[in-house]
């Protein structure tokens, strides 16, 4: 789960995995239309097709000195995201992309819009894999059609921790054209192992269900669950209330009370007028101003952390005093 989100984020990935298939030969590329339409229509990430298709056009180019089969697979990906628009909103889900360019200050506050920390295994892991497909290409496959889509799906990786499993994608046909073949064809020993692999493919299914099932459905330790459920039985999230909580709090809430949330934000930042947006983040990072902004917004509480830099200011103001505490967590209402 720290990989891939569970959200529209999965259609996106699938789409990426079917554009390859289409740019390699493996399925026919007039399918794209029907993927570029579902894509169009479920997820913000649908122009890595065309940046995918064009990219790697131009490798063809650099490589053969002519124009490939990419040309026309990227017309038909074209085709299909042309046809996304036939939608109740029309083109502006065409231009959806063009929003979070324009809002690239309010996705600084969101982890998985940062660059990676490389504090979690796949990170590290991803790095890895591409320090030693960099290398094959340099060393061995010398392939601009590798290459230049590769390093620009790095730059989008390192910057961004949500397009590192993008990274890792693209990754997989890049080594596999690139790394030498060792040991026998696959066809010389598929019927020796076919057997005792569905053996093995079986048993790997039963433990990890049985893996999985021991596992809780929902692992909360990160939000504040003994806080929020004290405000509940206090009645701070009633009609009139206006709590402010940091944006995964508003998430937890969403989760827990569906419109009755009363939530400030959560981490959709791209569905926020601007003004809420830099109202937060003056409040995320204690800015001067921060009081005034809770005022304009008529605040009955704030749930915050209290290591935090709004944390420790507002524990500091007179104008706010605590109600509730537990390990991690602050109720503050108007003094």
């Amino acid at each position: 789960s720290e990989m891939v989100p569970g959200r529209p984020l999965l259609f996106g990935l699938l789409g990426f995995v079917l554009a390859l298939l289409a740019l390699d030969g493996r399925i026919d590329p007039r399918w794209m239309v029907l993927v570029g339409y579902v894509w169009v229509n479920t997820h913000g990430s649908f122009p890595f097709a065309l940046v995918l298709a064009a990219t790697m056009a131009l490798g063809r180019r650099l490589d053969d000195g002519r124009w490939g089969p990419e040309v026309r697979v990227t017309g038909w990906i074209a085709g299909g995201l042309a046809l996304g628009v036939v939608n109740p909103q029309g083109i502006k889900v065409l231009l959806y992309p063009t929003l979070l360019a324009r809002r690239t200050e309010a996705f600084q506050s969101i982890a998985e819009w940062q660059a990676p920390d490389f504090t979690h295994w796949f990170q590290v892991a991803t790095a890895a894999l591409l320090v030693l497909a960099v290398g094959l290409l340099v060393v061995r496959a010398r392939s601009w059609r590798d290459a230049i889509p590769l390093v620009l799906f790095a730059g989008l990786g390192l910057t961004s921790a949500r397009n590192l499993v993008v990274l890792l994608i693209l990754l997989v046909p890049v080594l596999a054209g690139a790394l030498p073949e060792v040991g026998p064809a696959v066809a010389d020993v598929r019927r020796a192992i076919l057997g005792p692999a569905r053996i093995v493919v079986a048993a790997l299914v039963v433990v990890f269900t049985v893996a999985a099932l021991q596992r809780p459905d929902v692992v909360l330790d990160a939000y504040p669950e003994e806080a929020t459920t004290w405000m509940e039985d206090e009645g701070m999230w009633g009609p009139d209330s206006r709590v402010v909580a940091p944006d995964f709090v508003g998430n937890l809430r969403a989760a827990q009370a569906g419109a009755e949330a009363r939530i400030f934000i959560d981490d959709r930042v791209d569905m926020y007028p601007m003004e809420i947006i830099d109202d937060y983040l003056v409040v995320l990072r204690a800015e001067p101003g921060w009081q005034e902004v809770l005022d304009e917004h008529g605040t009955t509480a704030v749930l915050w952390q209290r290591d935090t830099d709004l944390g420790r200011a507002i524990a500091d103001d007179p104008g706010w005093r605590p109600v509730h505490r537990d390990r991690d967590w602050t109720v503050f209402v108007p003094a």
